[in-house]
């Protein structure tokens, strides 16, 4: 609408959170229109809702995620993951470059505890910055906020395709899974089903000899098949004691294959089972 300059009031809300009224000229009114009324910059970096405990803005997550990423805690926890990572065979600075992938996170700008776990990541990238190629991302619950601050802010990649864990690994990839459900973590196994493949990942995430022990029932039990019959071969170095918050780490560990330990195993003569999806698993509990 107009106002008695002859200028134009854009109103601007969002989900009934929160409404702005933006001063400005017919020409740009018409322009965003035009680009389907999306958010400015500035916009973006106001962010949806005024910021609480667990909600932030764009602006202040960013700041409070590059001031735990330097924090002491978490170079005490990233430190001991880049020396496990580094000994791996073929994964040691001489190896070349490989990618570093993170699943689940979380939103940045409504979840402190995926803040505390970008951190992580932003440190955990740093001090391996000579051996990553590129750091990606993907959960479906990121918002606009949040990937744009993870591509402008932290210069990572985002990506949309939603593949349930079912990605095919060809060279050499270091998965961030924090507290993903295991059906994610039996879907990357089963789709790299092989000596192989295996010894291509290396996955930070929910140690795997926690999820057979709590794998209670036939329906769980069959989503930690995959988990199951790999561990034995899997080696692992723990790392949620470095980290005060155990709800962001723990029960978190480093965990590999090493292509010497499962070359011919019978392990991978057959395929596991395909894991029952978490959401399923809640509704039959329904």
């Amino acid at each position: 609408m107009a106002d008695d300059d002859g200028e134009f009031m854009l109103v601007v809300g969002h989900r009934g959170k929160r409404t702005q009224c933006i001063k400005t000229g017919a020409k740009s009114v018409e322009a965003l229109f035009k680009q389907g009324a999306e958010r400015t910059e500035a916009e973006l970096r106001a962010g949806p809702l005024v910021a609480t405990k667990d909600k932030l803005t764009p602006h202040k997550a960013t700041e409070t995620v590059r001031q735990l990423a330097k924090s002491e805690d978490i170079r005490r926890l990233a430190a001991p993951a880049r020396a496990a990572v580094s000994e791996i065979p073929g994964f040691s600075p001489s190896g070349g470059k490989f990618k570093l992938r993170c699943l689940g996170l979380g939103s940045p700008t409504n979840s402190s505890t995926a803040r505390h776990q970008l951190a992580f990541l932003v440190a955990f990238a740093r001090l391996l910055r000579k051996s990553v190629e590129k750091v990606e991302l993907f959960d479906p619950v990121f918002t606009e906020f949040d990937e744009l601050i993870l591509r402008r802010d932290f210069q990572f990649e985002v990506t949309h395709d939603n593949l349930e864990g079912k990605e095919q690994v060809g060279d050499r990839v270091v998965y961030f899974m924090p507290h993903c459900c295991r059906s994610l973590f039996a879907n990357l196994l089963r789709t790299n089903w092989s000596a192989e493949r295996l010894s291509n990942v290396i996955i930070i995430g929910n140690d795997f000899a926690s999820f057979v022990l709590n794998a209670i029932g036939p329906d769980m039990k069959r989503s930690t098949e995959a988990i199951k019959r790999v561990k034995p071969f899997t080696r692992a170095a723990p790392l949620g004691q470095y980290y005060p918050d155990c709800g962001a780490f723990s029960e978190t560990s480093v965990q590999w294959f090493p292509a010497e330990g499962t070359q011919g195993a019978a392990t991978f003569d057959s395929l596991p089972p395909a894991p029952i999806p978490d959401h399923e698993l809640a509704r039959r509990k329904a």
